[in-house]
């Protein structure tokens, strides 16, 4: 396969459930490094992670989760162009109890010795990625404020305990049968995570190496004309969908906003698990400022490809206010404080860990002060 793939679309008819693909091959001799994304932040910092390692042989492994027609998957594979690969595969699970074809996927994977191994999530289905491969050194790219939580969860062990997050260690017979097909099949189903190395943009410490970046790389990948944008850009946030917030509760939470600048063009840039319920559509179209932008790329890289600089930014709990901090140190960033009494304790106890790192990193909470 001389040839990189140009164009790539998700189709659901080319790409199946269960079937691992290799659109291109050209890995030569030497040392192979392996990078796994899902989502297109971890793709992003794993073009800012094969600048600062300068890794070779790079292979490159789109997991596929698809949502609704697949826009996420198409964003992927524009943001893989940026992505220096000499080897490219596409694998979906078919389910999480069908272990041959996981087997296929595992045996095109593991076939060299890498000396970086870069993944965007370290829970279960991941591990048992990671137990099968050999490897130098194991890096988390940032997922998100996930990072955050992973390294919270790791630092509050002690050394001495084995770090595996999410293991059960009271299996039942379903378990203990699922242990033994794995056994079986000699897949090794998880293993600990003390040799994990953080490459992140967070201010995290106290764990085996981290490595911190600004997107130096990714920035120097676009044009340096810059246009100056007035607009206030709000990034939605699928909050109804996964920790059922009432309507309600969001809407007043953007009115705050909008309500604080009632001279000023509004941009509302929909999360790409976002639904829009029927009382949510009104009433964005009742806002006669505000325009609703989707995008089939990640914030940041729009904001690169066009050229804007925005002015101000705004968004509750995303990730995308830690990166556009970086990326535009002199735009306005702010996160809009929600309500989290009534939310699961889970979910209160994430939220906190972003507020306080938001702070950290010097964002501030929106405050109205006209």
């Amino acid at each position: 396969m001389k040839n990189k793939p140009i164009n790539l679309k998700y189709d659901k008819e080319v790409f199946k459930k269960g079937e691992t693909k290799v659109l291109y091959d050209n890995v030569g001799e030497g040392e192979k490094n392996l990078f796994v994304v899902t989502i297109p932040s971890q793709l992003i910092s794993a073009i800012e992670a094969q600048k600062y390692f300068s890794t070779k042989n790079n292979v490159l492994v789109i997991l596929f989760f698809v949502v609704g027609n697949g826009d996420n998957i198409n964003q992927l594979f524009e943001l893989s162009s940026l992505f220096p690969y000499d080897k490219l595969i596409t694998y979906q699970q078919k389910d999480t109890y069908n272990l041959i074809s996981f087997k296929k996927y595992l045996n095109c994977i593991n076939k060299y010795t890498y000396n970086y191994n870069f993944y965007g999530h370290v829970n279960l289905a991941y591990r048992k990625q990671f137990a099968n491969i050999k490897y130098n050194h194991l890096y988390l790219l940032d997922d998100g404020t996930y990072s955050l939580s992973v390294h919270n969860l790791l630092t509050q062990q002690s050394k001495e305990e084995n770090k595996y997050i999410g293991l059960d260690e009271n299996l039942n017979f379903k378990k203990r049968l699922i242990n033994m097909i794995y056994n079986f099949m000699g897949i090794k189903r998880n293993t600990h995570l003390n040799n994990l190395n953080f490459f992140t943009i967070f201010n995290i410490k106290d764990y085996n190496t981290i490595i911190t970046h600004d997107y130096s790389h990714v920035k120097s990948l676009f044009s340096s004309h810059k246009i100056k944008d007035n607009k206030i850009y709000i990034l939605g946030q699928p909050f109804r969908k996964i920790m059922k917030m009432s309507t309600f509760e969001y809407i007043q939470a953007m009115k705050e906003v909008l309500d604080c600048y009632p001279n000023h063009q509004f941009v509302y840039i929909p999360h790409r698990q976002e639904y829009f319920s029927d009382v949510f559509s009104i009433f964005l179209l009742q806002q006669k400022n505000l325009t609703v932008k989707k995008l089939n790329i990640a914030i940041e890289i729009y904001f690169l490809q066009k050229g804007i600089v925005p002015h101000q930014v705004f968004s509750f709990t995303s990730t995308a206010l830690f990166v556009l901090k970086k990326i535009f140190p002199k735009t306005k960033i702010q996160y809009i404080e929600i309500d989290t009494t009534f939310l699961s304790a889970f979910h209160q106890e994430n939220i906190q860990l972003i507020y306080e790192n938001y702070k950290k990193d010097g964002i501030k909470k929106f405050n109205c002060q006209k």
